[in-house]
Protein backbone atom coordinates (compact mmCIF):
# COMPACT_ATOMS: atom_id res chain seq x y z
CA UNK A 1 0.00 0.00 0.00
CA UNK A 2 1.35 3.40 -0.98
CA UNK A 3 1.32 6.22 1.48
CA UNK A 4 -0.32 9.45 0.48
CA UNK A 5 0.99 12.97 0.28
CA UNK A 6 -1.62 15.43 1.46
CA UNK A 7 -1.89 18.89 -0.09
CA UNK A 8 -3.73 21.81 1.44
CA UNK A 9 -5.70 24.15 -0.81
CA UNK A 10 -4.24 27.31 0.68
CA UNK A 11 -2.93 29.87 -1.80
CA UNK A 12 -0.06 30.60 0.55
CA UNK A 13 3.10 28.96 -0.84
CA UNK A 14 4.24 27.99 2.65
CA UNK A 15 0.98 26.14 3.22
CA UNK A 16 0.91 24.49 -0.20
CA UNK A 17 2.33 21.21 1.08
CA UNK A 18 1.87 21.46 4.79
CA UNK A 19 1.32 17.76 5.28
CA UNK A 20 3.66 15.24 3.73
CA UNK A 21 4.34 11.60 4.53
CA UNK A 22 7.65 10.28 3.27
CA UNK A 23 7.57 6.93 1.51
CA UNK A 24 10.48 4.50 1.28
CA UNK A 25 10.84 5.36 -2.40
CA UNK A 26 11.08 9.07 -1.59
CA UNK A 27 13.63 8.41 1.14
CA UNK A 28 15.68 6.30 -1.24
CA UNK A 29 15.64 9.02 -3.91
CA UNK A 30 16.61 11.74 -1.43
CA UNK A 31 19.37 9.60 0.07
CA UNK A 32 20.91 8.92 -3.31
CA UNK A 33 20.94 12.59 -4.31
CA UNK A 34 22.37 13.83 -1.00
CA UNK A 35 24.98 11.09 -0.77
CA UNK A 36 26.08 11.72 -4.34
CA UNK A 37 26.48 15.44 -3.65
CA UNK A 38 28.38 14.75 -0.43
CA UNK A 39 30.85 12.63 -2.43
CA UNK A 40 31.23 15.49 -4.91
CA UNK A 41 32.16 17.90 -2.14
CA UNK A 42 28.89 19.79 -1.81
CA UNK A 43 29.09 19.48 1.95
CA UNK A 44 31.66 21.63 3.73
CA UNK A 45 32.27 21.67 7.50
CA UNK A 46 29.05 19.74 8.02
CA UNK A 47 27.07 22.32 6.03
CA UNK A 48 24.95 21.17 3.10
CA UNK A 49 25.17 23.67 0.28
CA UNK A 50 22.21 25.32 -1.42
CA UNK A 51 22.94 23.57 -4.73
CA UNK A 52 22.38 20.23 -3.02
CA UNK A 53 18.97 21.24 -1.72
CA UNK A 54 18.00 22.46 -5.18
CA UNK A 55 19.09 19.16 -6.75
CA UNK A 56 17.22 17.14 -4.14
CA UNK A 57 13.99 19.11 -4.48
CA UNK A 58 14.17 18.94 -8.28
CA UNK A 59 14.75 15.17 -8.29
CA UNK A 60 11.91 14.47 -5.86
CA UNK A 61 9.42 16.70 -7.64
CA UNK A 62 10.24 15.29 -11.08
CA UNK A 63 10.17 11.66 -9.99
CA UNK A 64 7.07 11.74 -7.79
CA UNK A 65 5.11 14.63 -9.29
CA UNK A 66 5.24 16.64 -6.08
CA UNK A 67 5.67 20.29 -5.24
CA UNK A 68 8.24 20.04 -2.44
CA UNK A 69 10.43 22.91 -1.30
CA UNK A 70 13.77 23.22 0.47
CA UNK A 71 12.00 23.25 3.83
CA UNK A 72 10.66 19.73 3.30
CA UNK A 73 14.17 18.39 2.69
CA UNK A 74 15.54 20.26 5.71
CA UNK A 75 12.81 18.80 7.92
CA UNK A 76 13.50 15.30 6.64
CA UNK A 77 17.18 15.78 7.41
CA UNK A 78 16.31 16.77 10.97
CA UNK A 79 14.48 13.46 11.36
CA UNK A 80 17.37 11.53 9.86
CA UNK A 81 19.88 13.23 12.13
CA UNK A 82 17.88 12.24 15.20
CA UNK A 83 17.51 8.67 14.00
CA UNK A 84 21.17 8.36 13.05
CA UNK A 85 22.29 9.79 16.39
CA UNK A 86 20.10 7.25 18.19
CA UNK A 87 21.57 4.43 16.11
CA UNK A 88 25.14 5.54 16.82
CA UNK A 89 24.36 5.83 20.52
CA UNK A 90 23.15 2.21 20.54
CA UNK A 91 26.17 1.03 18.54
CA UNK A 92 28.48 2.76 21.02
CA UNK A 93 27.25 0.38 23.72
CA UNK A 94 28.95 -2.93 24.41
CA UNK A 95 27.32 -5.91 22.73
CA UNK A 96 25.77 -4.08 19.78
CA UNK A 97 27.10 -4.09 16.23
CA UNK A 98 26.01 -3.17 12.73
CA UNK A 99 25.12 -6.01 10.37
CA UNK A 100 25.92 -4.80 6.84
CA UNK A 101 24.10 -7.68 5.18
CA UNK A 102 20.84 -7.24 7.11
CA UNK A 103 21.29 -3.45 7.42
CA UNK A 104 20.30 -3.38 11.07
CA UNK A 105 21.68 -3.21 14.59
CA UNK A 106 22.11 -6.66 16.07
CA UNK A 107 22.77 -7.99 19.57
CA UNK A 108 21.68 -10.97 21.62
CA UNK A 109 18.38 -10.84 23.50
CA UNK A 110 20.04 -10.24 26.86
CA UNK A 111 21.89 -7.16 25.58
CA UNK A 112 18.77 -5.76 23.95
CA UNK A 113 16.54 -6.41 26.96
CA UNK A 114 18.98 -4.79 29.38
CA UNK A 115 19.37 -1.75 27.17
CA UNK A 116 15.63 -1.32 26.59
CA UNK A 117 14.97 -1.32 30.33
CA UNK A 118 16.89 1.96 30.51
CA UNK A 119 16.11 3.24 27.00
CA UNK A 120 12.60 2.02 26.08
CA UNK A 121 12.36 4.43 23.13
CA UNK A 122 15.13 2.48 21.39
CA UNK A 123 12.73 -0.41 20.85
CA UNK A 124 11.94 0.89 17.36
CA UNK A 125 15.48 0.02 16.26
CA UNK A 126 15.30 -3.62 17.33
CA UNK A 127 15.21 -5.70 14.15
CA UNK A 128 14.64 -2.49 12.16
CA UNK A 129 15.84 -2.55 8.56
CA UNK A 130 17.67 0.73 7.83
CA UNK A 131 18.10 0.69 4.07
CA UNK A 132 19.92 4.00 3.75
CA UNK A 133 22.36 3.64 6.66
CA UNK A 134 25.43 3.88 4.41
CA UNK A 135 24.08 7.01 2.76
CA UNK A 136 23.20 8.51 6.14
CA UNK A 137 26.80 8.01 7.22
CA UNK A 138 27.83 10.29 4.37
CA UNK A 139 24.97 12.76 4.67
CA UNK A 140 24.63 13.28 8.43
CA UNK A 141 27.28 11.02 9.92
CA UNK A 142 29.59 13.88 10.89
CA UNK A 143 26.83 16.29 11.85
CA UNK A 144 26.66 15.05 15.42
CA UNK A 145 29.72 17.09 16.28
CA UNK A 146 28.33 20.36 14.94
CA UNK A 147 24.60 20.32 14.35
CA UNK A 148 23.66 23.94 14.73
CA UNK A 149 25.23 25.58 11.69
CA UNK A 150 22.90 27.03 9.10
CA UNK A 151 22.35 25.32 5.78
CA UNK A 152 23.93 27.97 3.59
CA UNK A 153 26.84 28.78 5.87
CA UNK A 154 26.08 32.50 6.01
CA UNK A 155 24.23 32.74 9.29
CA UNK A 156 24.22 30.83 12.55
CA UNK A 157 21.29 30.94 14.92
CA UNK A 158 23.27 31.32 18.12
CA UNK A 159 23.75 33.93 20.79
CA UNK A 160 27.38 34.07 21.85
CA UNK A 161 27.61 35.24 25.44
CA UNK A 162 30.59 36.03 27.69
CA UNK A 163 31.78 32.88 29.41
CA UNK A 164 30.70 33.93 32.89
CA UNK A 165 27.11 34.85 32.01
CA UNK A 166 23.96 32.82 32.60
CA UNK A 167 23.11 30.87 29.45
CA UNK A 168 21.10 27.82 30.47
CA UNK A 169 17.36 27.64 30.84
CA UNK A 170 16.05 27.21 34.35
CA UNK A 171 14.58 23.74 34.80
CA UNK A 172 14.00 21.49 37.75
CA UNK A 173 16.29 18.58 38.43
CA UNK A 174 14.24 15.48 37.73
CA UNK A 175 16.99 12.94 37.05
CA UNK A 176 20.73 12.59 36.49
CA UNK A 177 20.22 13.73 32.89
CA UNK A 178 18.28 16.91 33.71
CA UNK A 179 20.29 20.16 33.84
CA UNK A 180 20.76 21.97 37.13
CA UNK A 181 18.75 25.14 37.65
CA UNK A 182 20.28 28.56 36.84
CA UNK A 183 23.78 27.28 36.21
CA UNK A 184 26.54 29.83 35.62
CA UNK A 185 29.54 28.62 33.63
CA UNK A 186 32.78 30.37 34.55
CA UNK A 187 36.02 30.43 32.57
CA UNK A 188 37.56 28.10 35.16
CA UNK A 189 34.72 25.59 34.77
CA UNK A 190 35.01 25.74 30.98
CA UNK A 191 38.75 25.20 31.12
CA UNK A 192 38.37 22.26 33.48
CA UNK A 193 35.58 20.67 31.43
CA UNK A 194 37.62 21.07 28.25
CA UNK A 195 40.60 19.25 29.76
CA UNK A 196 38.44 16.41 31.05
CA UNK A 197 36.65 15.86 27.75
CA UNK A 198 39.90 15.94 25.76
CA UNK A 199 41.28 13.25 28.07
CA UNK A 200 38.13 11.17 27.60
CA UNK A 201 38.37 11.45 23.81
CA UNK A 202 42.03 10.42 23.95
CA UNK A 203 41.03 7.36 26.00
CA UNK A 204 38.58 6.30 23.29
CA UNK A 205 35.33 7.44 24.86
CA UNK A 206 34.19 9.11 21.66
CA UNK A 207 32.88 6.81 18.94
CA UNK A 208 31.84 8.15 15.52
CA UNK A 209 31.60 11.71 16.87
CA UNK A 210 29.44 10.65 19.82
CA UNK A 211 30.68 10.98 23.39
CA UNK A 212 29.97 7.87 25.39
CA UNK A 213 28.04 7.96 28.64
CA UNK A 214 31.23 7.24 30.60
CA UNK A 215 32.74 10.52 29.36
CA UNK A 216 29.74 12.50 30.59
CA UNK A 217 29.75 10.72 33.94
CA UNK A 218 33.45 11.39 34.44
CA UNK A 219 32.98 15.08 33.61
CA UNK A 220 29.99 15.44 35.95
CA UNK A 221 31.81 13.77 38.84
CA UNK A 222 34.96 15.85 38.38
CA UNK A 223 33.10 19.15 38.09
CA UNK A 224 30.90 18.43 41.10
CA UNK A 225 33.91 17.48 43.22
CA UNK A 226 35.79 20.64 42.29
CA UNK A 227 33.02 23.24 42.12
CA UNK A 228 30.31 21.81 44.32
CA UNK A 229 27.39 19.40 43.67
CA UNK A 230 24.47 20.10 41.40
CA UNK A 231 25.62 19.43 37.82
CA UNK A 232 24.15 16.64 35.71
CA UNK A 233 24.78 15.16 32.28
CA UNK A 234 22.23 17.59 30.88
CA UNK A 235 24.42 20.52 31.89
CA UNK A 236 27.39 19.05 30.02
CA UNK A 237 25.26 18.43 26.93
CA UNK A 238 23.94 21.99 27.00
CA UNK A 239 27.44 23.40 27.37
CA UNK A 240 28.66 21.29 24.45
CA UNK A 241 25.81 22.63 22.31
CA UNK A 242 26.99 26.16 23.05
CA UNK A 243 30.60 25.26 22.27
CA UNK A 244 29.59 23.65 18.98
CA UNK A 245 27.66 26.73 17.93
CA UNK A 246 30.56 29.00 18.82
CA UNK A 247 32.97 26.73 16.96
CA UNK A 248 30.75 26.95 13.87
CA UNK A 249 31.01 30.72 13.97
CA UNK A 250 34.78 30.63 14.42
CA UNK A 251 35.23 28.23 11.50
CA UNK A 252 33.01 30.32 9.25
CA UNK A 253 34.96 33.45 10.09
CA UNK A 254 38.35 31.78 9.60
CA UNK A 255 37.29 30.59 6.15
CA UNK A 256 37.52 34.19 4.89
CA UNK A 257 40.73 35.74 3.62
CA UNK A 258 42.55 37.96 6.08
CA UNK A 259 41.45 36.18 9.25
CA UNK A 260 43.67 33.73 11.10
CA UNK A 261 43.93 32.00 14.43
CA UNK A 262 46.60 33.30 16.82
CA UNK A 263 47.74 30.29 18.82
CA UNK A 264 49.58 32.38 21.41
CA UNK A 265 46.68 34.78 22.10
CA UNK A 266 44.03 32.10 21.56
CA UNK A 267 41.84 34.33 19.40
CA UNK A 268 41.03 35.32 15.83
CA UNK A 269 43.11 38.18 14.49
CA UNK A 270 42.92 40.42 11.40
CA UNK A 271 43.78 44.00 10.59
CA UNK A 272 41.14 46.68 11.05
CA UNK A 273 40.34 47.00 7.34
CA UNK A 274 39.58 43.26 7.10
CA UNK A 275 37.34 43.39 10.13
CA UNK A 276 35.53 46.51 8.99
CA UNK A 277 34.97 45.23 5.45
CA UNK A 278 33.61 41.95 6.76
CA UNK A 279 31.26 43.53 9.28
CA UNK A 280 29.83 45.90 6.67
CA UNK A 281 28.24 43.05 4.71
CA UNK A 282 26.75 41.13 7.62
CA UNK A 283 23.56 41.64 9.56
CA UNK A 284 23.33 43.44 12.88
CA UNK A 285 23.19 40.03 14.52
CA UNK A 286 26.56 39.17 13.08
CA UNK A 287 27.97 42.49 14.20
CA UNK A 288 27.05 41.65 17.77
CA UNK A 289 28.55 38.19 17.50
CA UNK A 290 31.80 39.14 15.87
CA UNK A 291 32.44 42.16 18.07
CA UNK A 292 32.29 39.75 20.99
CA UNK A 293 34.73 37.42 19.24
CA UNK A 294 36.95 40.30 18.19
CA UNK A 295 37.51 41.31 21.80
Amino acid sequence: MHRKVYHTRSSNAKEKMKYIIWTKEMDRCLSEVLADHAKQGYKSDKIIKTATYVAAVTALNEKFGLDLAKGHVKNRLKTWRKQFAALKEILAQKGFKWDKAQKMVIANDTVWNDYLKVHPDAKVFRAKFVENYDELSLIVGNDQAIASCSDDGTEVDVDVMPDNEVEETAVEILSDDKPAKNLRWTEEMDSYLGKILVEQVQKGYKVDNILRREAYDTAVTALNERFGPGLARGNIRNRLKTWKKQYCILKELLSHAGFKWDEAQKKIIANNSVWNDYLKVHSSFYIIVFVLLRH
